[in-house]
């Protein structure tokens, strides 16, 4: 980790220990404490964003023991040099913790997108909701979708409907049949923004506009298992 402390690079004679910086920093200067015994030179792998700039060290002789100072477009590195005589660091590269706090705040706002994403307006999340419901009929207030959370019901309407005469909602009945219709039953349910919220789970209910031949209605009707 950057910063963390001041790292050890161990190398050895004959052999090749490499720095690996950044992707896109690019240096300005490299200074180290014995520029004699110790062959510094900077090197490129890639190109554009995902440049690399490599900075490669190697000792003349084991036993040696200097700084190393890297001045770049984004830090400066400091770096202990050892040299021994048979261990050494092929490569060597570093975490940085604006890249971890980075990834968290790319955590959180996947997670928030996801929450937003199944989510409605009324702050019920979409998972645990049964949409499970036909709606037929054809009119202009005709809902958007019917809905329940095993405790109520919500009936969404579309905007526009709130500007007109509401429609008045009843349950129906599971009798009736080719001649009769089903026994409709009064329901308690309330109006919040765009939605009708009833006070229990709907199986059959009906949305009635007008009277007589003018009269309007949508039918809705559970289909499929309850959660």
């Amino acid at each position: 980790m950057f910063g963390a402390s001041i790292p050890s690079v161990v190398c050895a004679p004959l052999y090749v220990c490499s720095i690996s910086l950044q992707p896109g920093e690019v240096v300005n200067d490299i200074k180290a404490g014995d520029a004699v015994r110790w062959l510094i030179t900077p090197s490129i792998v890639g190109s554009g964003a995902d440049r690399v700039t490599v900075v490669s060290v190697k000792p003349t002789d084991a036993g040696l023991r200097t700084d190393l100072a890297i001045a770049t477009t984004r830090r400066l590195y400091q770096v202990q040099l050892v040299s021994t005589q048979t261990q050494w660091m092929g490569n060597v590269t570093f975490t940085y913790p604006e890249d971890a706090q980075a990834s968290w705040q790319k955590y959180q706002a996947q997670q928030q997108k996801e929450a937003a994403d199944t989510t409605l307006p009324n702050g019920r999340n979409i998972a645990a909701l049964d949409f499970n419901y036909a709606v037929s009929g054809d009119v202009s207030w005709k809902p958007l979708r019917v809905y329940s959370d095993g405790v109520k019901t919500y009936i969404q309407f579309p905007r526009a409907m709130l500007s007109g005469d509401a429609p008045s909602l009843v349950a129906l009945g599971n009798d009736g049949g080719l001649f009769s219709s089903p026994t409709k039953q009064i329901v308690n349910y309330r109006v919040e923004g765009d939605t009708y919220v009833v006070d229990k789970v709907l199986d059959r209910a009906a949305l009635l506009s007008g009277v007589g031949g003018s009269q309007e209605e949508i039918k809705i009707a559970h289909t499929g298992a309850r959660r």
